[in-house]
């Protein structure tokens, strides 16, 4: 692949100097989009250490890492949506959902080693629930993302209003109000 795109680069040379190029093409392995990403992460970091000498402490640099390991997850499976020019706006609501489902199963006695599994099974589901509604009922998967990240969001909230309802006082619950 590279001998086919170093043709290309003295191809495109030949058309823009008529043959001969004093400047030789630079090679494309050294021009990766990856390069500016991580200049602008060393720009970041260099504007914001600068003048807070403490962010780049190492308590504090170590500590930023092990708190982004759950995005940067969660960001490695976008990359599979991403790269089929697709977009899983429910990704957030998934993650938080398989949290909630986890927490009530250790809550109520079941081992973690076996919530896990749990957790895992029921972000299949729901990433399984996205296919399928894209592609069986053929909608745009933003749409179809946006809808099931609201679905997964009311579903996360609702073991705690279930929760504070009843434990509520009567006079303060909706029924009551309304007076039925």
């Amino acid at each position: 692949m590279d001998d086919a795109d170093d043709a290309d680069d003295a191809e495109r040379a030949r058309e823009q100097g008529g043959g001969q190029s004093r400047l030789k093409p630079v090679p494309r392995r050294w021009v990766r989009d990856e390069f500016g990403v991580l200049l602008v992460l060393g720009l970041l970091i260099a504007g914001i250490g600068i003048p807070y000498p403490d962010f780049l402490d190492t308590n504090n640099l170590l500590s930023t890492a092990h708190n982004s390991v759950y995005i940067s997850l969660m960001a490695c499976g976008m990359v599979f949506a991403l790269s089929m020019r697709e977009v899983d706006l429910s990704v957030g609501g998934s993650y938080a959902m398989c949290l909630v489902v986890g927490a009530l199963l250790v809550r109520d006695g079941t081992p973690p080693w076996l919530a896990v599994p749990v957790m895992l099974v029921t972000g299949i589901a729901l990433g399984m629930f996205n296919a399928l509604v894209t592609t069986l009922l053929a909608l745009p998967s933003f749409i179809v993302t946006l809808g099931t990240l609201m679905l997964f969001r009311g579903g996360r909230a609702g073991p705690r209003r279930r929760q504070a309802d009843h434990r509520s006082p009567p006079e303060r619950l909706v029924l009551h109000v309304r007076g039925r």
